[in-house]
């Protein structure tokens, strides 16, 4: 075991280091294009950030030498290229949430030292679960209004979202709680013709959570964890149980859940109407979805080039749309890279569930990854509209310290899980020397015996075999934890169907609508063409600047102005402005063979006048 747990932790070194390359080539990039001197000095934060990551790597090597190899470096990169966008895209708040980031890793380390054994903790699962409950819904009462939700708690200049900490207390309680009712859970079934569903006191808890999930989306206006919530219970379920039947149940409720929620919540109806047509206001409420659209459209496949891009344009892109910002500035490849890393992480974290020791810390694996996944999920489908948006963060990317901080703490758990693992091999071999002990330890009512009793690779000694005990309920575990793997690595591949639909093929349309800022800030570099009327009356016009841009001028201010329209880069553009945007721009002009040439080889060139 212990030869194990050093290459894992020699593997987990080598990563890191081959992680280090991208993150401090895209932090150099921006420094660049800030025009910064690269020094010691200038790159502190990527090398002050290596430097934390290697003294939890020290550290998870006499914590946890069995942990999975491959969870740090994986966080490492996402944190380090969070860190270079939120610092691109929000200066003002980088130094805090560099700040942030470090008392993340510290925090980690603090969690993997304090908690030694997940299963010790289930002894405390209703007073976790309680905790958790009040965090949730703590903001209802003394919460802050902001950007339309009330999720935030103020003291003083200091801002924290409860519910980032609440989502792993409740994981945690659901955890404890099915590995103890996994086997009631799964045979009290009743049939129904040639159906079987589960008695209404096994869907108690269902009904509960799903309870809770309403009263965040109308109290709280939180739509983002009100899903997140309900969905990860509905994992943790069909984990525990392997009954479809609760999925099923799942689905109705939710289906139900939101049909209500959008005839009678004004909130919940603009999400959804904004997502089926943000173009119906894209000056008004689809602004920001808008604003992504064309980020990412603008992106391609390599990217503008870190600070090159607009994605300033989006309100608050440093939190909830730093995905679209990484599209624009990265590109396709970027975009890609980013899902695949968290494909990875949601895949070694189920492998990590897959390993744990006994039910209750493989439930918390299962949960805490669910919980990182699908939030991965919400966001990113959210802002390349595939989706209503949530309002939920992309983990260890976004700016807030509520989110790092929450994320690093599963991150700290998923370790832990890991490194209690036994290896599949020693589950389903378990000597007879092994079991005696076993049976001795919960006769004499040793600190562990509720974990044995309820560990489903231990049952197996008692003679009392179902599909839910012993060696047949870990084979069932893995099978369920593989179609788990299938379901997300779904998800994640229509993320990337729907971002290169978006960046490839999508792209042109939407760079050549009239309303596309971006695609009219970019104009600025060329010579719009004028509006004349027919004796000759210039009722607009391009005027060049000292710095080489062209600014739209009116010389008869206010004449026609309801026919000529106008252009602008918040606004877009309206009248003549936009029913001749293409020939105004000249990408349209098709009068010789050189121009219709450099029109489909989309060169600037000065745009035709309109009488």
């Amino acid at each position: 075991m212990e030869k194990a747990g050093g290459l894992r932790r020699n593997t987990e070194l080598f990563l890191l280091f081959v992680g280090a390359i991208p993150v401090f080539l895209l932090y150099a990039m921006y420094m660049i294009t800030a025009r910064s001197t690269l020094s010691l000095e200038t790159m502190a934060v990527p090398i002050g950030l290596f430097a934390a990551f290697t003294v939890a790597h020290i550290a998870i090597r006499f914590l946890a030498p069995a942990a999975d190899p491959a969870i740090l470096p994986i966080v490492f990169v996402l944190s380090g290229i969070g860190i270079t966008m939120v610092t691109r895209l929000a200066p003002n708040l980088a130094v805090n949430q560099t700040i942030w980031l470090f008392i993340s890793v510290v925090v980690m380390i603090v969690v993997l030292a304090v908690i030694r054994n997940l299963d010790a903790l289930a002894r405390y699962k209703y007073s976790i679960g309680i905790l958790g409950v009040i965090l949730l819904l703590l903001p209802i009462v003394i919460g802050q209004d902001r950007y339309g939700a009330k999720l935030w708690i103020s003291f003083g200049a200091f801002t924290f979202q409860p519910g980032e900490l609440a989502k792993i207390a409740i994981t945690l309680f659901l955890a404890f709680y099915l590995a103890l009712n996994r086997e009631a859970l799964s045979v009290s079934m009743r049939s129904f013709g040639p159906f079987r569903i589960p008695r209404f006191k096994m869907l108690l808890p269902l009904f509960v959570m799903w309870g809770i999930s309403l009263i965040v989306v109308i109290f709280e206006r939180d739509l983002g964890s009100a899903l997140l919530f309900f969905v990860f219970f509905v994992i943790m379920l069909y984990v525990a149980t392997g009954r479809a039947s609760y999925v099923f149940v799942s689905i109705a409720l939710l289906a139900i859940g939101g049909v209500v929620l959008y005839h009678f919540f004004g909130h919940v109806q603009t999400r959804v109407n904004i997502w089926l047509d943000p173009f119906k206001d894209p000056a008004g409420d689809g602004y920001q979805i808008v604003q992504s659209l064309y980020s990412i459209a603008d992106g391609g496949l390599a990217g503008t080039g870190i600070d090159k891009g607009m994605p300033t344009l989006i309100p608050i892109v440093e939190s909830d749309f730093i995905f679209s910002a990484i599209a624009e500035e990265m590109g396709l490849f970027g975009g890609a890279a980013i899902i695949t890393l968290f494909l990875l992480l949601t895949v070694r974290g189920l492998a990590t569930a897959a390993r744990a020791k006994s039910d209750s810390s493989a439930f918390a694996a299962a949960g805490l990854t669910s919980v990182l996944a699908f939030q991965t999920f919400l966001i990113v489908a959210g802002v390349t509209k595939l989706m209503p948006l949530t309002g939920v963060t992309l983990p260890f990317m976004s700016q807030g310290g509520s989110s790092l901080l929450s994320s690093f703490i599963i991150v700290a758990l998923l370790l832990r899980a890991g490194d209690e693992g036994t290896g599949r091999e020693t589950e389903l071999e378990p000597s007879k020397k092994t079991l005696d002990s076993q049976r001795l330890e919960i006769s004499s009512g040793g600190a562990h015996a509720s974990s044995v009793l309820h560990g489903s690779h231990i049952r197996g000694g008692f003679g009392l075999q179902s599909e839910e005990s012993g060696v047949l309920g870990r084979v069932a575990l893995g099978k369920r934890l593989t179609n788990l793997v299938t379901v997300f690595t779904l998800f994640f591949t229509v993320l990337l169907g729907n971002l290169t639909f978006l960046m490839v093929i999508d792209a042109p349309r939407l760079q050549a609508l009239p309303t596309n800022n971006h695609t009219i800030a970019r104009s600025a570099y060329v010579q719009r063409g004028a509006i004349m009327t027919s004796d000759g009356v210039t009722l607009a016009e391009s005027v060049k600047q000292d710095d080489g841009t062209y600014v739209r001028n009116y010389p008869h201010d206010g004449m026609a102005s309801h026919t000529v329209g106008y252009i602008s880069t918040q606004y877009g553009t309206a009248g003549i402005e936009s029913s001749m945007n293409e020939t105004l721009t000249g990408h349209a002009d098709h009068s010789d063979w050189r121009s219709a040439l450099y029109s489909m080889a989309g060169v600037n060139t000065a745009g035709s006048s309109v009488v």
